[in-house]
């Protein structure tokens, strides 16, 4: 699990490294506090140098748990390759002034699950 917040606005790396040929299989995303910028606030999550690859433009102005929808790059789930890849994350503050948000997600891979 990775902690978020609306302060997280230019690409972040985590600690999470997904091995070679695993395949993402859930991204689950909760608000504890809703991000509360005058514009849409919204959360990418990637690797690093394509940080929007698994889910682009999530909005994260609601609380609760986000499901990723449309905004889930699915495909890219489905085989990470054939190198270890480090997640990534962005938060896009749409109004530029957000003052609050705080978020978790947790990304679920079956490992050496290699689908290509």
């Amino acid at each position: 699990m990775v902690i978020l917040d609306y302060g997280d606005t230019s690409a972040t790396s985590t600690d999470i490294i997904i091995p070679a040929n695993s395949q993402i299989v859930d991204i689950d995303v909760n608000v504890q506090v809703a991000f509360n910028g005058s514009g849409t606030d919204l959360i990418d999550i990637g690797i690093v140098g394509n940080p929007d690859l698994y889910i682009d433009g999530l909005s994260v102005a609601a609380i609760g748990k986000i499901a990723p929808a449309t905004t889930a790059l699915c495909a890219n789930w489905k085989d990470i390759g054939t190198s270890d890849v480090r997640i990534q994350l962005q938060v896009t503050d749409g109004g530029g002034d957000a003052s609050a948000g705080t978020a978790t997600f947790t990304i679920s891979y079956l490992q050496n699950n290699n689908l290509s």
